[in-house]
């Protein structure tokens, strides 16, 4: 060829116009039928160093030209003079190379000339379809310049043109699309630093090649096995590794690739192979996708929230629907980034200085609505912070009003006042404060109700009943302050503090105290009403209580009068004792009529028939101790029993007619034994 170039200087000029274009197509030959020309190895694509480090995105236009510069010599040569002189060349290739042939057969003679061109000529025709055929492969190597100039610089009419150029079958160029995006998306596995702005130009790529979804999970299911092949010894590793973060990476742009697919059955079956390949079930492979979406949307919420940088709702849903980020994670990224301007306009660390303005709070709106949150959702956010400042407050007007020698609704009023304006301060509604101060009063109360028990616990007599009126004292006032009862503030609280025991020791002990001068007055009367409602106690445990505390002290009374000699005044004493402690009238009259059967006992021992003189007396005590008769049958008929029972034997052991003036004589002896006539008649 060398040999002939003056020919092709001639023919070009002189003889053949067309054949001008076989000059350039010269070089073309000479890459094809080079040792190296059709089979040099394609390397693989390589990023620069900074972006193997994750320093910058692997950018699409680099990985391309990279790819250009990687493919065979006679396929960069057939793109440099372009598919019109390809095609040209193709055309008169086989009767140039007869001509070559015809022209450098050193003979005189024609039919000798003639065989030479018929020689060249078949060579010629080996080289078209070779030719061809590299002609059609380096439609790829042309879609790739075309991208090496910038993914914004490429129409998607532009890339389809070149399969008519280079003469590709439109499946055939398809295929190469395809490879050619597997190109770039595998480049970008070669770091494991996550950008978004690569998954931007892999969708963009995904739209210029007009890749179907098919296309598009083949070629990432292709990208997952390159990714298992390389790394497959470190990912079954148990330690951390960068190989564990490509697969994650991996993970992350093949689900937002996939994910675009309207088919629910074909994504269903493109995220179901990638996944067995790697052995995740289909909730690893979700959670591990949004992991790395997550960051990448606290950014643009920060930058939206927190910088000032203008955003709608709608970009937002956008940014979330590109990232993959599910609804329930959106809203607990959204009430934490909202917590975190309110906490910067509340300033919650100034303690009692800090406060939500009305402009703080027209911030807090606008941004709600941005983030779409719910007026719930938000004012929980916003609760969290000022709640425990409103708590706060509350807390000093407890010590305040506790350190207050008297606590009537004048003294009150200022304490009141500056709740309301801290209320104010921070925005917030009587009703939540109202429980606010509710729950701040109750573990005051309950502190104080602790405090008691412990005493207990130790004997301290003394200082549990100090404790408890602290604790009831502290009740009185804080319904006075609030406007309140105590019962709707303090009911039940000791059943969360105390355990039962020790709820029933308390309140015995706190009527103890009471009932130290034998009369619970009015006061008294309230506080323990008071304390039974704090503590949770039914009225029969209340009653029981009571018993057990009160009755020893009415039975000592008793025991005190019917041991000396009865008066009116002792009966006197006995009754206002009685009215004092309040006991229950069958609790009362129990232990009244033990005293009398004590001193029954004592008088008739054995059951031994009393005297009348003893059986006046017995009336006389049933009469101070306020009992009927009917009340002390049943000692009479324990005491008394055996004793009838043999006179009536005696009676009846009489033979003959039983005499009128026997029976008058059991009368009267039933009389004195006071048996009930029902007992004597059985």
């Amino acid at each position: 060829l060398s040999r002939a170039h003056p020919i092709w200087i001639s023919l070009s000029s002189d003889a053949a116009p067309g054949m001008a274009t076989l000059v350039a197509f010269c070089h073309v030959l000479t890459a094809a039928f080079s040792p190296t020309g059709l089979v040099a190895p394609r390397p693989a694509v390589t990023v620069s160093p900074a972006a193997a480090m994750g320093v910058r995105m692997v950018a699409a236009p680099e990985v391309y030209d990279t790819f250009v510069q990687s493919q065979p010599l006679v396929r960069q040569k057939i793109k440099d003079v372009g598919p019109s002189a390809t095609k040209g060349g193709l055309a008169g290739i086989v009767a140039a190379a007869a001509a070559v042939g015809y022209v450098l057969t050193p003979s005189s003679r024609i039919l000798v000339n003639a065989v030479g061109g018929a020689a060249t000529g078949a060579l010629g025709l080996v080289a078209r379809k070779r030719l061809a055929e590299e002609r059609r492969e380096t439609a790829a190597t042309a879609v790739a310049a075309l991208l090496s100039r910038g993914l914004s610089k490429v129409s998607a009419d532009e890339v389809a043109a070149v399969a008519e150029q280079y003469g590709v079958p439109r499946p055939r160029f398809q295929k190469q699309l395809g490879e050619l995006f597997l190109v770039y998306l595998g480049a970008c596995l070669s770091s494991s630093e996550i950008l978004t702005s690569e998954l931007s130009e892999l969708l963009q790529l995904k739209s210029l090649l007009k890749l179907s979804a098919a296309q598009v999970g083949t070629q990432a299911y292709a990208a997952g096995r390159q990714v298992y092949s390389r790394h497959r010894a470190y990912l079954e590793d148990s330690e951390p590794s960068d190989s564990k973060q490509i697969l994650t990476k991996f993970i992350f742009l093949a689900e937002r690739l996939i994910s675009k697919d309207e088919s629910e059955e074909g994504y269903r079956y493109e995220s179901m192979r990638a996944q067995r390949l790697f052995g995740l079930s289909a909730e690893e492979w979700a959670e591990r996708a949004e992991s790395c979406a997550i960051p990448f949307y606290e950014k643009t919420l920060a930058s939206a929230v927190l910088s000032g940088v203008q955003a709608t709702a709608d970009q937002l849903g956008s940014v979330r629907g590109s990232l993959g980020v599910t609804q329930p994670t959106a809203d607990r990224l959204h009430a934490s980034v909202y917590s975190t301007l309110a906490r910067s306009l509340i300033k919650p660390e100034e303690a009692s200085a800090a406060q939500l303005s009305a402009e703080a709070r027209a911030k807090l709106d606008a941004t709600a609505q941005l983030l779409q949150m719910s007026d719930e959702a938000a004012a929980a956010v916003v609760a969290q912070l000022t709640e425990p400042l409103y708590e706060a407050a509350v807390s000093r007007a407890v010590a305040e009003l506790e350190d207050m020698p008297l606590a009537d609704e004048a003294a009150c009023a200022p304490i009141l006042g500056a709740l309301t304006r801290r209320q104010e301060q921070l925005g917030l509604t009587r009703e939540g404060c109202a429980a606010l101060e509710a729950k701040v009063m109750r573990a005051r109360a309950a502190e104080r109700l602790s405090e008691a028990a412990r005493a207990l616990r130790v004997q301290d007599v003394n200082g549990a009943v100090a404790c408890v009126d602290k604790m009831l004292d502290l009740c009185g006032r804080s319904a006075t302050l609030l406007g309140e009862s105590t019962g709707a503030l303090y009911n039940d609280l000791g059943a969360g503090v105390m355990r039962e025991a020790d709820v029933l020791s308390l309140y015995r002990l706190e009527l103890l105290h009471c009932l130290t001068d034998m009369n619970v007055d009015t006061v008294e009367q309230a506080k323990l009403s008071t304390l039974r409602g704090v503590l949770g106690l039914s009225p029969s445990a209340a009653a029981r209580v009571y018993e057990a505390a009160a009755g020893p002290m009415l039975r000592r009374v008793i025991d005190e009068a019917v041991a000396k000699p009865l008066s009116e005044e002792a009966k006197d004493t006995l009754a206002a004792a009685r009215r004092g402690l309040d006991l229950p009238e069958s609790a009362a009259a129990d232990i009244a009529v033990a005293a009398y059967t004590k001193k029954l006992a004592a008088m008739a021992p054995d059951g031994k028939i009393p005297t009348e003189a003893q059986s006046t007396e017995l009336n006389e005590l049933r009469d101070f101790l306020d009992l009927s008769v009917g009340q002390v049958y049943a000692a009479h008929k324990e005491t008394f029993t055996a004793a009838y029972r043999k006179s009536i034997k005696e009676v009846m052991d009489t033979e003959g007619a039983i005499p009128d003036e026997y029976w008058e004589g059991l009368d009267k002896l039933r009389e004195r034994l006071g048996v009930s006539p029902e007992t004597a008649e059985g």
